[in-house]
């Protein structure tokens, strides 16, 4: 019939589920097992398998229906050529028994079913039952079970299968013999889904596989399925088409999320989530598959190997892994992984992503024993010359570059100890350069606190009232960052902000009670804060009017990091 649906089309994964022992995928242990004990005739009356979905329980339970009742057994494995074989493959075999726990789990089901056990099969040799979701069952029903499985007649075998082992009651499972089906490795769902497209004639991109297997989780079932529907789709598997499908975004996003992270770049982190949220992303799949991306880091750092499925260069993930601090690594997946948590429930799922990067930026800030280390580092790496590169007098200008860089790590050093002397109480005096504060500055922020209020003061003393909130909450102080003071008039200051997001956090109740006590502990009265968004640009920063020496740079830069 033209234009209409085509009739009798079947799931890919019931089209090529296994026929045989040897077309189970990953699980050699049991197959090898099983079919030896068939081939010799050592069949149990009871099997226990459990594991993962999709990983061939139920597929390897009908293998085996058919290789104890199979006419011209072949060294363990069914024909599918005698009657027995094709009935039981086109399901016209009753004396092979599918019962889905979870539907029936009832106790009266299973006294039906220890009725029904006790007549001979009709032509088999062996009355077969597949018990699936087995853990379903209630505890009656179990114990209803309990007899007939301990001593069924010698012509039943009973098959129960699950993803729960740890709920079949262990009178259960010490009359089973049990078999664990592993997760199915990456590779091996590649090659069964390339051996698929080679069948039908599908042209496919390797790295549309590679993002299938990733997505899968080790289900070749699941696997199979995202396969189906990206034919649907299109007759061709592209990279593209599966990204879209998913819902998921390219590994290079996160290349450059988590340059971002490592540079405390607070605002690209925020526009990457906010380009991938007016994409239409998923943003539960964005953090499952940051989380991978992330591990597959900690894994770079640990081990010069790759196993894992990544659609990126190697070499440059694994130069980004070597940037990261081990602690900061570990601390930074916890939050993520945490988010992945909390985003299912959430009603408002871009801000629980973007908080959870922006506690990842700054994590590294409460870690004491980490800045004390790095600051280590760098003193004895000054005081043993080792901070600065020889090089020839022919490549001057590339001095000139890398001193200009080392001067920015050097000032971005002493901040980080600065503000770490201040927390832990140890005196700025350790640190062993020399160079003169500049006195301008000193002056006014040692009268400040006694100086009429005005929009001058507050703006010359800002990095001060920033270091307050941060003494109180970092969240909030590295909010600000991304404000800067405007007005003062009559008790209340304006505050200039980049973008809504950081202007709607701050001036919530709570953050902006911080802010406010920090204002009235520097000028010693009550000073309101209002804010604004500045219009037309969406990343302010302010501009040094000269170069000021290593000191006063330290003074003002609060979220550099120390470089190793």
């Amino acid at each position: 019939m033209s234009g209409g649906f085509e009739m009798g089309y079947q799931a890919l994964y019931r089209t090529w589920r296994p026929l045989n022992f040897a077309d189970i995928v990953g699980q050699s242990h049991i197959t090898k097992t099983l079919s030896n004990a068939v081939r010799k005739g050592y069949i149990a009356h009871a099997y226990l398998f459990s594991g993962p979905r999709g990983v061939g329980k139920t597929s390897t339970a009908r293998v085996l229906a058919k290789a104890v009742n199979c006419l011209d057994l072949n060294e363990g494995n069914p024909c599918n050529k005698c009657r027995i074989c094709t009935g039981i493959n086109e399901g016209n075999v009753l004396d092979i028994v599918e019962i889905d726990a979870a539907s029936n789990n009832g106790v009266e089901e299973i006294r039906d079913l220890r009725e029904k056990v006790k007549y001979a099969p009709l032509e088999c040799d062996y009355k077969v039952y597949i018990v699936d979701e087995v853990h379903m069952l209630s505890t009656a029903a179990f114990n209803a079970l309990l007899k007939t499985l301990e001593e069924p007649p010698k012509h039943v075998i009973f098959v129960l299968a699950t993803t729960e082992a740890h709920k079949i009651p262990a009178t259960i499972k010490s009359r089973c013999q049990r078999f664990d089906f592993h997760r199915i490795k990456p590779n091996d769902i590649i090659d069964h889904l390339k051996s698929i497209a080679k069948s039908i004639d599908i042209k496919y991109e390797q790295d549309a596989f590679m993002i299938i297997a990733r997505a899968a989780d080790g289900s070749l079932r699941d696997a199979i399925s995202i396969f189906d529907q990206c034919l649907s789709y299109d007759n061709e598997i592209m990279h593209t088409h599966v990204m879209e499908l998913l819902g998921a975004v390219d590994d290079s996003v996160f290349f450059e999320l988590t340059e971002a992270i490592i540079e405390d770049n607070v605002q690209e982190a925020l526009d990457i989530v906010g380009d991938i949220y007016y994409e239409g992303r998923s943003l539960e799949q964005f953090l499952i598959d940051y989380s991978h991306y992330l591990r597959t880091l900690l894994l770079l750092k640990s081990s010069s190997s790759q196993k894992e499925i990544i659609s990126f260069d190697i070499d440059k993930v694994r130069n980004q892994a070597i940037k990261f601090l081990d602690d900061d690594l570990h601390k930074l997946i916890h939050n993520i992984v945490k988010a992945i948590n909390e985003v299912k429930y959430a009603h408002n799922q871009r801000l629980v992503v973007e908080l959870s990067l922006i506690e990842g930026q700054h994590l590294r800030n409460n870690d004491y024993s980490a800045l004390v280390a790095r600051v280590a580092k760098l003193e004895n790496a000054l005081s043993n010359g080792e901070a600065f590169v020889k090089a020839t007098v022919e490549n001057k200008e590339t001095i000139s570059q890398l001193e200009n860089e080392t001067e920015v790590k050097l000032d971005k050093a002493l901040s980080k100890k600065r503000k770490l002397d201040e927390d832990v109480g140890r005196s700025i005096e350790s640190v062993s350069l020399k160079v003169e504060k500049p006195e301008k500055k000193q002056e006014f922020i040692a009268k400040a606190a006694n100086a009429e209020v005005n929009s001058k003061v507050i703006e010359m003393s800002w990095e001060d009232i920033l270091l307050e909130v941060k003494k109180e909450d970092v969240i909030t102080q590295a909010l600000l960052n991304n404000a800067k003071p405007g007005k003062y008039n009559e008790g209340r200051l304006e505050l200039i902000f980049s973008n809504k997001f950081h202007y709607d956090q701050v001036l919530s109740a709570q953050k902006k009670k911080i802010v406010e006590s920090a204002l009235l502990g520097m000028f010693g009265t009550d000073i309101e804060i209002v804010g604004k968004i500045e219009n037309g640009s969406n990343d302010v920063e302010s501009e040094p009017e000269e170069k000021e020496d290593a000191v006063q740079k330290a003074l003002e830069i609060f979220n550099g990091k120390v470089i190793e």
